[in-house]
Formats: C-alpha cells, sequence, structure tokens
C-alpha cells in the first residue's frame, strides 16, 4: 500500500487552516480599528479671558465603547498648539430662570454606534476660527486626526442658539 497522499492532505488542511485563521484576524482588526467621525459646528467666544468654546458632534462607528480623553489642537498657519480644559466650566447662566449652562469635561465616553454633541473650552490668545485646524482626540484605543477648515465653522454667540 502507498501511503504518499497522507502527508499532502496535511498540508491542504494546514493550509486551509491557516487562511481561515488570519481572515480572523483580519475581520477582528477591521472591527475594533478606531472609527469616530468628527463634525465641527461653531466657535463661540467664551466670556473669560483668552478663552473660545468649539461645539462638535462625535460618532463613534465602532462596535465597542471609546473614551475620548483629550484634544489637541493645532493652528497649521501659526505653528501652534491649543490645549483644551480637562475640567467642566460653566460657559453662561441663562436668565431669569438661572438655568446653569457647562461645558464637557473629559473623558467624554461613547458607547457603540453613539453619537454625542459637546460644548469644548480651549485656551489661546488666537482666534481659532479664522484658521484652518488639525485636531488630534487621543482616546483609549488610539489617536485620531481630522483636519478642520476655516469655512466649515463660523463664529457664534452664545444667545444664537
Amino acid at each position: 500500500m502507498n501511503y504518499d497522499w497522507i502527508p499532502l492532505v496535511a498540508l491542504i488542511i494546514s493550509v486551509v487552516s491557516l487562511f481561515l485563521t488570519l481572515l480572523k484576524y483580519f475581520l477582528d482588526w477591521r472591527q475594533t480599528r478606531l472609527k469616530i467621525k468628527v463634525i465641527p459646528h461653531d466657535f463661540y467666544k467664551y466670556g473669560g479671558p483668552d478663552k473660545n468654546t468649539f461645539e462638535v458632534t462625535l460618532i463613534n462607528k465602532t462596535m465597542h465603547s471609546v473614551s475620548i480623553l483629550d484634544m489637541v489642537f493645532y493652528l497649521k498657519s501659526q505653528k501652534a498648539i491649543i490645549n483644551t480644559k480637562r475640567q467642566s466650566v460653566l460657559l453662561f447662566t441663562e436668565q431669569p430662570s438661572g438655568r446653569e449652562f457647562y461645558s464637557d469635561g473629559f473623558p467624554i465616553n461613547l458607547g457603540p454606534y453613539e453619537s454625542k454633541r459637546v460644548f469644548i473650552v480651549v485656551d489661546g490668545i488666537f482666534v481659532i476660527w479664522l484658521h484652518d485646524l488639525k485636531m488630534t482626540l487621543h482616546t483609549n484605543k488610539g489617536r485620531k486626526r481630522v483636519s478642520i477648515r476655516k469655512n466649515s465653522v463660523q463664529k457664534r454667540e452664545f444667545l444664537d442658539m
């Protein structure tokens, strides 16, 4: 009896198993990859000195929760870094009800396929709505860089909301 086909069958099974394993790792990587969409809305001149408030919608497009730990803005033309406030800040008090409106502090938690509209207070003496920006989101799953054109946002007052 000739058993030369047994090593050939074992080799074929090994190749198929390797292919299926690689396919599984690729699909897992694709599902857990950081996919956050950032939609910029408006800049508001905050009442404090040298502060601005940036309104943005964050959309988590993954099936896992994501925590945004920090945002950093880069002015392309000035080569400057603008940091954000880590804690929540009082933006204004509505009159006559006395209702208070606060900015969002970090971390900002997004559930699977969740979107959230947030107000971020940024430091800086620059009039940032007149410049092209790069924004870096630091999350628990990595970093995401987003470009923001100066034409996509506008300056508004809080009363216009």
